[in-house]
């Protein structure tokens, strides 16, 4: 845009404020950059030819196509169509207004702003219906369908950039929202806003989407009658939505503007946490929210790393309060539904390295807010480590990371403590995931008594419901079910080990069950000195194969409970208790119960050892793991195991490659 000469600044004014089309347009362009623009009044000028031509709006949609940027009057221009013009060039004027308000603490000019409003909104009503809504059949035969394209572009502009700089008073917003028609138009203006691959000549217009913008102020307050209403005006197809926002955020967060101007994808991402936060928040995540997320995490820590960036302290800011609002969405919707496949989506996209590339702006942030940024590395992923795809996926993303310059130098800031606790945890459930495989290539043989074929485990097949009798074949499995109890019938003694409790989980496949007895198992032989604390503080004289052990991988240290098989009915785990196995042969097992993550409502599962798989009596088990770990037992009855960081190097080049 040229800037106004100083030698004819007062000229203009007063030219545009007699309604001049040719001075109008170029104050309605330019004024925003001229020095105490406020002082002279001209926003006034603006409301003046919006309010003051209010009787001249026409009741009748125009059929033709106006060229509404043209500034030049005829002899005989028809009032109305001159009328027409200085709405418009007076509704782009408005338009920075969007840019001034976001100086103001208070809000100054709303008493201004709700008198114009009648003015404005019957215009913008006028130009809507007869230059965007229009059909393209309804326009004289002179209009070509790139012009039609660029007024239907260049209106919707003006009258979502304009709303859009009311909508930040909150007196304007308000007044608004109180006009019929009004969520319909903006609704309108919002599914459309990119439908013409046109190049805009309007404020901001290009990579700017001021329909968004216009939605998520309306919205702002989290109405939810009112999201119902843009829903339904939208067209009803939440699923259709999210894809349209999703594309719009991604696109902005991608563009070279986003360098220069990340107000838009702040605004984009706003109405996305609207939609989620108000109504059900599946069509984005299943739209790819997550993955979005984390490569706007990354893509704004690219453009703050760059070594000859020249970013102001108040951009900065900006780049901050968007990197804790896509830090909030991971907090509030990885752990959605039954978060595995959102977190093996975050990782997969690049949550560490984001998380890492993002550490020099740690430095300077409240704790709260570092809490924010930091929670689904220290509090959601280590949790769900429960789970085999999640450590295969995250010792995959750490083997690349610890080849990385980033990774070297990460133990200098503030990040480290959380990164390198999550990878410790991850090398040490490879550890577990490792034996499971072992596992599955070691020899066994039917557990039909009538074949026993030896062969690889892996090559057996499982019962369904208890997954611990192998069967070479279909044939084997329904031979040694029928077979009677005194020949060992797996009827009388099949099992089901895999019930989840849950709310909202899912079963478990059989591979992640087989990693979580192993785990189990693992962690109940690292951790003997904390349930042996717990044994003798609560149970001395009983024998471990009549005592339940609860571990807690739901929580960050893992929990540990013990408690009395006679106590089933007390067990109480979110919420619900706990069915007593129906097993006959409990008596000879040692019953483990692995509390998971399942989404919002944890899942448990019971995992059956054979026999009494580890003895809590001190003097009888030296190998404990104690040198690695300290315990504690609180009030309560739980059991934590804190883990020492004393051989991290060794650990760290194992599975990180560094």
């Amino acid at each position: 845009m040229e800037p106004i000469p100083v030698e004819k600044r007062a000229k203009i004014i007063d030219e545009a404020r007699k309604g001049s089309l040719h001075e109008l347009s170029i104050l309605a362009k330019a004024w925003y950059s001229l020095p105490n623009a406020m002082d002279d009044g001209i926003p006034s000028i603006f409301f003046h030819h919006l309010s003051s031509s209010l009787a001249e709006v026409p009741t009748e949609p125009n059929s033709d196509i106006i060229d509404i940027e043209a500034t030049e009057v005829g002899s005989e221009e028809d009032p109305v169509l001159i009328s027409t013009k200085r709405a418009f060039w007076s509704l782009w004027g408005i338009t920075y207004f969007a840019a001034l308000f976001s100086s103001f603490d208070q809000d100054p000019y709303g008493p201004e702003f709700v008198q114009a409003w009648p003015g404005i909104f019957k215009w913008s009503a006028f130009l809507y219906t007869s230059q965007v809504q229009i059909s393209s059949t309804d326009h004289g035969s002179n209009s070509t369908p790139t012009d039609r394209a660029a007024v239907r572009g260049a209106t919707r502009d003006v009258i979502a950039g304009s709303w859009s700089a009311l909508a930040s008073s909150e007196a304007a917003r308000k007044r608004m929202l109180e006009t019929h028609g009004v969520l319909d138009i903006a609704t309108r203006l919002w599914i459309f806003e990119d439908n013409e691959d046109v190049a805009r000549s309007t404020p901001f217009a290009e990579g700017f989407t001021f329909g968004s913008v216009l939605i998520e102020l309306l919205m702002h307050d989290g109405d939810a009658e009112k999201l119902e209403y843009i829903i339904s005006a939208a067209g009803g197809d939440l699923d259709r939505i999210a894809q349209t926002l999703l594309r719009r955020l991604k696109k902005d967060f991608n563009s070279s503007k986003f360098a220069s101007l990340p107000h838009n994808s702040t605004m984009l991402f706003l109405l996305v946490r609207q939609f989620c936060d108000i109504q059900k928040p599946e069509p984005f995540l299943k739209n790819g929210a997550i993955s979005i997320c984390v490569k706007l995490l990354l893509r704004t820590a690219f453009v703050l790393n760059q070594p000859d960036a020249d970013i102001s302290s108040n951009m900065k800011g900006h780049y901050v309060r968007l990197m804790l609002l896509a830090s909030g969405f991971l907090h509030n919707f990885l752990d959605h539904g039954n978060g595995v496949p959102w977190v093996l989506q975050a990782i997969n996209a690049g949550l560490l390295t984001a998380f890492i590339e993002c550490s020099p702006m740690y430095e300077n942030l409240e704790n709260e807010d570092y809490i924010t940024v930091s929670f689904a590395i220290t509090k959601i992923l280590p949790r769900y480590l429960a789970y085999i795809c999640v450590v295969r996926v995250m010792n995959t993303a750490f083997e690349r990371l610890g080849k990385t310059e980033q990774f070297l130098l990460l133990p200098e800031t503030k990040a480290w403590e959380g990164i390198n606790a999550l990878a410790l945890l991850t090398g040490r459930r490879m550890c577990v995931v490792g034996r499971v495989e072992d596992i599955s290539k070691e020899s066994t043989k039917c557990s039909n008594p009538q074949c026993e074929k030896v062969g690889i485990r892996g090559d057996f097949k499982r019962c369904a419901k208890c997954e611990v009798a192998l069967y070479c074949s279909k044939a084997c499995q329904t031979v040694h079910w029928k077979l009677k109890a005194s020949a060992s019938g797996h009827k009388h003694v099949c099992n089901d080990p895999r019930d989840v409790h849950s709310a909202e989980g899912e079963n478990m496949c059989l591979l992640d069950y087989e990693y979580l007895r192993y785990l189990s198992v693992s962690e109940s032989s690292y951790s003997l000195a904390c349930l042996r604390q717990l044994k003798a503080t609560r149970y001395p004289s009983a024998r471990l194969r009549n005592l339940v052990v609860i571990i807690n991988y739901d929580i960050i240290p893992i929990t540990y409970q013990l408690c009395p098989r006679s106590e089933w009915a007390k067990i109480y785990l979110y919420g619900q208790t706990l069915d007593p196995p129906k097993n006959s042969k409990t008596d000879v097992q040692t019953i483990i119960v692995a509390v998971i993550p399942a989404g919002r409502v944890p899942a448990w599962k019971i995992v059956r050892i054979s026999g009494e798989f580890l003895n809590l009596d001190p003097d009888l088990d030296q190998n404990s793991g104690e040198a690695d770990s300290e315990s504690s037992v609180d009030s309560t009855g739980n059991g934590t195991v804190h883990w020492l960081d004393r051989d991290a190097e060794i650990r760290r080049k194992y599975y990180c490659g560094v």
